[in-house]
Formats: structure tokens, sequence, C-alpha cells
């Protein structure tokens, strides 16, 4: 997998649940996996995911014309780069604007 536990986006103790903001930079070029994996904002939410035993990560997106759109990309870079499919949630927020953040949520039953 592309995120495993000895990976620099591995396990870590006193993780937070967020949320952490992925960066606008991001989206004005073009994306891969390189770029993705090594996005702050992901690895921090996705080391903190790896560390919260069924818990879920939340994509949380604005309402803008690009929000929903992004969150979509960010959710199949995910899968792509090993995150199980069944523990990503899309979340949309009352919030003008195309930003994208990362959160965990309720554990998964």
């Amino acid at each position: 997998p592309a995120f495993p536990a000895g990976s620099p986006v591995g396990t870590a103790a006193g993780t937070s649940a967020g949320p952490w903001s992925v960066d606008e930079a991001l989206w004005d070029r073009p994306r891969s996996a390189a770029s993705v994996r090594a996005d702050p904002g992901v690895q921090a939410a996705v080391r903190a995911w790896l560390a919260t035993p069924g818990a879920r990560l939340a994509i949380r997106h604005g309402s803008g014309q690009n929000g929903p759109a992004r969150a979509v990309e960010l959710r199949q870079w995910l899968v792509a780069l090993g995150v199980d499919p069944s523990a990503i949630v899309a979340q949309p927020l009352e919030r003008a604007g195309s930003g994208i953040d990362l959160a965990l949520s309720a554990a998964m039953r």
C-alpha cells in the first residue's frame, strides 16, 4: 500500500481528529500519486486515520463550483493510494469556496 504503517505517514500516537487542510496549490497543477501523497494535510489525515481503528476519513468540501469535483478526485486518489474506500465519506459544508479539508469522523459500525 502507498500509506503503510512504517512510512512517513504511518501511525503515530497523539494524533488529533483534524481538520487538516489540503493545500490549495495542489489543484493548480496536474496531480500525481506523489503530489497527493506529499500534501501535508493528506499526510496528517491519513496518519491519524491509520492510528484510529474503525474511524472514517471525511473529505469536507465547500459548495463552490470546484468543491464537489475536488472531493471526488481526492477520494479517488486516496483509494488508489491504499485507503479503504468504505472508510471515506464526503461531507459537504455550508461554506462558499472550493477548499477541501480532511477530518476523522465517527467509527464505522
